[in-house]
């Protein structure tokens, strides 16, 4: 399973009103390779709860976005956790891919739903298949060499800046 990890936060660090402030949590699994991609195993229900909860209690306006990144063939992680300083990396040349979907709404995700621990599973459940219907969409694009066709309904890419 994921976990989900990131640094505290104190109050001076966050930006004044009108600013935007954003964190980014990364999912941590450098153990789970799949074929030589990043595994996409599920995420910890609880970790993604306390972020939720995180943002609702924030005193200012939260939201959370799914957020898929393919750059794995830039520079894998070793094929074991190296304890010495020093360790030997293969970068190599590769295309990325950065995709940001729509913000996911608790609310809107669980009305439904009246058991705390399923809207919990829920809501987790929607996230993360935001983020592998993006990584998904991200590897036919790159590897699958679609380019912009790998486009679908839900996942729009595009390169603004050609």
């Amino acid at each position: 399973m994921i976990q989900v990890g990131f640094s505290s936060i104190s109050s001076s660090q966050v930006k004044p009103a009108g600013s935007i402030f954003c964190l980014w949590i990364e999912v941590q699994d450098v153990g789970f390779l799949v074929g030589g991609f990043a595994g996409k195993a599920p995420f910890d229900a609880s970790a993604v709860d306390n972020m939720r909860r995180l943002t609702e209690h924030a005193g200012v306006p939260g939201h959370i976005y799914p957020l898929a990144v393919l750059c794995y063939d830039i520079m894998p992680p070793p094929p074991q956790v190296e304890k010495d300083i020093g360790e030997k990396r293969m970068i190599s040349f590769h295309g990325v891919g950065l995709s940001v979907a729509r913000n996911i709404n608790y609310h809107e995700t669980t009305a439904t739903l009246r058991d705390p621990e399923e809207a919990k599973m829920a809501y987790t459940q929607s996230l993360y298949s935001s983020v592998c219907e993006q990584y998904n969409v991200l590897t036919s694009a790159i590897h699958g060499k679609q380019g912009l066709k790998a486009s679908t309904p839900t996942v729009s890419l595009s390169q603004p800046w050609l």
